[in-house]
Order: C-alpha cells, then structure tokens, then sequence
C-alpha cells in the first residue's frame, strides 16, 4: 500500500485530512503496525553487538510514522466524529494498544538498549542521542518489561482498561456528554423562565391583594374614621391610594 492510494500514508509534509476517508484507516494502521512487528522482530534477532544505527534509528522512524498516521487519525475522529470514523478508529484502537504494550514489555529490545547503555562508546554518545536511550530504558522499566508472566498479563490488562477509559469521552460517549449538556442548559433555562413566570404571577396577586385591601378600607374603616374626624374636630393624614 502506498500513499498514493491512502492518504494516511503520505508522510511528505503536513497530514491530507481533507483525503483521508474511514475506509483509509485500518489499511493504513495494518500496514504501519505490520511494518513495525517486522523491525522489531528484526532487530530483536540481530545477533550483533547493539549500535545506535541498528537498534534506536530503525525502531524510531518506524514509530514516527506510526505515531504520525495515529496522531492524523485521532484527530480527524475528535473533529469531525461522525459513526463512520468511530468505528474505523474504534476497530484500529486496540490493536495500536496492542503493539505499543507488546513493545514495552519486550525483553529482547530491552535488553538491547540495557547493552547500549552498558557500552563504553555510549559516554561518546552525542547528550540527546544518551537522553533518549535513558528515556527508553526508562519507558521499559515503567512498561513492565520486568515484570514476571504473570504480571506483564495484568499490566496489559490494566494497560488496555485505562486505554478505553481514556477514550470513553471521544467517541459515541461525548456525543452523549454534549447532548446531557445541551438538556442540562434547556433545563436551566426552562427553571428560569418558570421562575420569572412564577415572580410576575406573585407580583400580580400581591398588587391585587393590596388594592382589595385598600377598596375594603375605602369601604369599611375609612368612613368610620371621618366621622370621628368630624365629631372630633382633629385633622388625621391617611397615606392611602384613594
């Protein structure tokens, strides 16, 4: 397969994303993956003494290009997100999953780079090229790469669970996440406009219970109050809406 055919293949300049269609992303991601099992299994069956060229520069371009197709993909499904792009980059998840963790924990690189390091021509190393080697040795320590049978099992395991939970937001879940919000916002809204609703109605009863209040005044007291007024002699100011 060439990147003619698929554009997530073309590693000539920037990523083609407006190319790349679902049906692109698992041929690409089993060619790029079947590319790099073969280099592993070729450097791991290297009987010579390890060398920057043999070992670190083969494995790294190989993971450039597999990481660079897998960046294109990730984004172009976290943009766009339509079922057609979930389902392709959901098949392909696991087996990217699959490799990386394989390769983490496999002692024969491992030990390949543990040789590097052990070399005397490593102090002549240039300082990236000794950080880098450090780095890896690093991830394959933190990748369980000595742990027992046993253990490497579990990790992936568990490698592979927190891998799915940290997509649970990406796919169909955040389509979910985005609808929960948008009827959370509707019902906030809804609240608020009930609410103001609910004020104007207690606005209105309070201004009509306060002019039958007032009328029965008219009505009922203030008349008894004028008479006294008048057989009193004394002047009484009513603050009143008559």
């Amino acid at each position: 397969m060439h990147a003619s055919s698929n554009p997530i293949l073309d590693f000539s300049g920037l990523p083609r994303f407006d190319a790349i269609r679902p049906d692109h992303i698992g041929p690409a991601v089993d060619a790029l993956l079947s590319e790099a099992r073969q280099t592993v299994e070729t450097i791991a069956q290297d009987t010579g003494a390890p060398t920057w060229d043999s070992v670190v520069e083969p494995l790294a371009t190989c993971l450039d290009r597999l990481d660079r197709a897998w960046g294109a993909v990730r984004h172009i499904n976290a943009v766009v997100n339509t079922p057609e792009l979930r389902d392709a980059y959901n098949a392909s998840l696991p087996h990217v999953i699959a490799f990386h963790t394989d390769l983490s924990q496999d002692l024969r690189i491992y030990d390949k780079y543990r040789a590097l390091r052990a070399q005397a021509g490593f102090a002549a190393l240039a300082p990236d090229q000794r950080k880098l080697i450090d780095n890896e040795l690093r991830d394959f320590k933190l990748g369980g790469a000595e742990l027992d049978a046993a253990g490497k099992a579990r990790f992936k395991a568990l490698q592979e669970e927190l891998e799915k939970q940290g997509s649970v937001l990406s796919p169909d879940a955040a389509a979910k996440k985005q609808e929960e919000i948008r009827k959370k916002g509707r019902e906030r809204q809804a609240f608020v406009e009930d609410s103001q609703t609910e004020l104007q109605r207690m606005q209105q009863r309070a201004q009509a219970q306060a002019q039958n209040v007032n009328n029965e005044f008219q009505v009922k007291i203030k008349p008894h109050i004028d008479a006294v007024v008048k057989e009193k002699g004394v002047d009484i100011l009513l603050d009143s809406q008559a």
